[in-house]
């Protein structure tokens, strides 16, 4: 039976126009959301036709006011025999209000889940806006349908990964990743971030690795990334390292390891959770100076395509019908091969005198040189299509933003890169200030919307460059040197300042003030040093008599001393203590 031939049997044609649905189909029912009809298929309502669902009106019709005790349905303990699988299309079933599910049952469901699909529908479409780019976990019109028809209160793998990735949304929307309007639409009291994340540790068993359920996967990144979110390196390491032992148990990081039969979907969700999680492994060794955990010289993972097309109208030629620009996705893959280069580039890094011994063959002897691999990284970038070396202003179309995502995250990476190598190659100070300059021109290039975006890892983005920065200290400096390296510092401040004030940062509050203060210190000992240094004084910036004025701008400049004595000056350890806490945001 259908809407309209419903409405028809119950409502005959009267005087009084009826201003809605008086009854909705099963499925919106079930939802909670409003059911009007479709401009598109007259059998359907709008939602179902979205949803690509059967709409449907089994459910018994419920007459008004309370029931007598005998007319009340019993419930029933066990399980239905018409309860679909995980994967099969919806089924009708009889309404919650009637029949308790008995999912509600299980214990590592939690009400959170039950109680709010619409409230999780609008998640996911935020999830899409602000996170899809970088980490393309889900395919949206497959994860929109299996929540639609309840596979998350009955899949425990699939629950694991929708809680996690709501924790993840509303963590970042509460940092300001949206617009106030959305981020207040989205917060009803009791439904924060670290109850759905709550929920989703909640549903993650023991024996996740020995299941290979890509959920769990899932379900590990997205609550590794939440909690560099809210501060804790302790549990981002903890989910990622979970990540890799089912990496290692299913053997993820081969493709010929993977179950037959997977479909063209499921083996591009592998793709895209392998690599995914690959560059934020290599990403979050830099930052924490922790150890890569997988090698790319040991996988075998084919790169993830464009497979589901999102409405890609305006790319395709219709005279020809074939597209006429790159995918998005060859923007991302760009982006793994600079981390994939990183990686390596991180062994150099590292490797330092410490309390393992050495080996008498020099494994990195014939590693390639860092002066041609420097080059090589900014003639790839140069060799990219335009469209993502251009950061155009969001359109709230996902097709288009999804470009100058990918140009906004690939000119971040390409830059520190380039940092790490300088630093490998023990590049002069003015080189890597170089470096550091253009980063600053990039994100100034940025607009607001996509760093809003990014949130929490685009902070540790600059701190990892800020610490490489830091490295040059501890070597000796002329006054040249030590000016631009100083300026440098304070664009940082500036810029860190304004993603403190402007993103609503859960950490990292202050940061920028430290970088100040820090700057301060340096600019005094410098003062005093050059005035020990020179037998006859020359002329100072700070005056005989005068007291020493901290500086708060980029304006000031360090006193200089008599170009007859050209010895540099190195700065103390004990100055420096603090250097890597100024860019620890966690």
């Amino acid at each position: 039976m259908t809407i309209t031939n419903a409405i028809m049997t119950e409502h005959p044609p009267k005087a009084r126009k009826l201003r809605r649905n008086p009854r909705a189909c099963d499925a919106c029912s079930r939802r909670s959301v409003k059911c009007k009809p479709s401009t598109e298929d007259a059998t359907r309502c709008q939602n179902c036709v979205d949803f690509d669902e059967p709409c449907t009106l089994h459910r018994p019709i419920r007459k008004r006011g309370a029931q007598s005790a005998a007319a009340r349905p019993q419930v029933s303990e066990s399980l239905p025999s018409n309860l679909s699988p995980p994967g099969a299309p919806l089924q009708a079933v009889p309404s919650p209000m009637h029949i308790q599910s008995p999912t509600l049952h299980q214990d590592w469901l939690t009400p959170l889940l039950q109680d709010n699909e619409a409230l999780i529908l609008d998640l996911i479409d935020v999830f899409f806006e602000v996170i899809f780019p970088i980490f393309p976990l889900f395919r949206k019109p497959t994860l929109l349908q299996r929540v639609a028809s309840g596979q998350h209160l009955r899949n425990r793998a699939f629950c694991a990964s929708v809680a996690s990735m709501c924790a993840l949304v509303t963590a970042r929307v509460r940092d300001g990743a949206t617009d106030k309007s959305k981020r207040d639409a989205l917060f009803p009291e009791g439904h924060s971030s670290e109850s759905f994340f709550a929920a989703a540790e909640k549903a993650l068993p023991v024996t996740t690795a020995l299941t290979r359920e890509v959920g769990y996967m899932q379900a590990y990144v997205l609550l590794s990334i939440t909690s560099i979110q809210y501060g804790d390196s302790v549990k981002a390491r903890y989910y990622l390292n979970l990540y890799h032992n089912c990496v290692a148990v299913g053997l993820l990081h081969n493709e010929e390891e993977w179950p037959r039969g997977l479909s063209t979907d499921e083996v591009e969700e592998r793709r895209r959770l392998f690599w995914s999680t690959y560059t934020l492994d290599v990403f979050t060794s830099l930052i924490w100076r922790g150890a890569v955990r997988s090698s790319e010289v040991m996988f075998n993972v084919s790169y993830p395509s464009e497979y589901e097309l999102l409405q890609q109208t305006e790319s395709l030629d219709p005279a020809r019908g074939m597209q006429t620009e790159p995918s998005w996705l060859d923007g991302w893959n760009f982006v793994t091969n600079l981390y994939r280069i990183l990686e390596h580039v991180l062994h150099h890094l590292h490797t330092k005198p410490h309390r393992t011994p050495s080996i008498s063959v020099d494994i990195y002897e014939h590693w390639q040189a860092t002066t041609p691999l420097i080059q090589r990284v900014t003639d790839m970038y140069h060799e990219l299509p335009a469209i993502f070396k251009s950061i155009r202003s969001p359109t709230n179309d996902i097709s288009k933003d999804l470009y100058s995502f990918q140009a906004a995250n690939i000119a971040a990476t390409v830059q520190l890169v380039r940092m790490v190598l300088f630093t490998v190659k023990r590049s002069s100070v003015e080189e890597k200030c170089k470096i550091a300059s253009e980063v600053m021109r990039v994100f100034a290039n940025v607009p607001i919307e996509y760093l809003r975006a990014i949130s929490s890892p685009l902070l540790h983005h600059l701190a990892g460059i800020g610490i490489l920065l830091g490295s040059t200290f501890y070597e000796k400096m002329s006054e040249s040197a030590y000016s631009q390296l100083r300026g440098v510092l304070l664009e940082f401040a500036t810029l860190i300042s304004n993603l403190e004030n402007g993103m609503n940062y859960t950490v990292g509050k202050g940061n920028s003030d430290k970088l100040r203060a820090q700057v301060t210190a340096l600019d005094k000992y410098w003062v005093d040093q050059t005035q020990q240094q020179v037998i006859q004084p020359p002329q100072m910036s700070v005056r005989a008599g005068d007291s020493y004025q901290p500086s708060s701008d980029a304006e000031y400049i360090p006193a200089s001393f008599d170009q007859a004595n050209p010895d540099s000056i190195s700065f103390p350890p004990e100055l420096l203590e603090d250097w890597s806490s100024i860019f620890n945001f966690l």
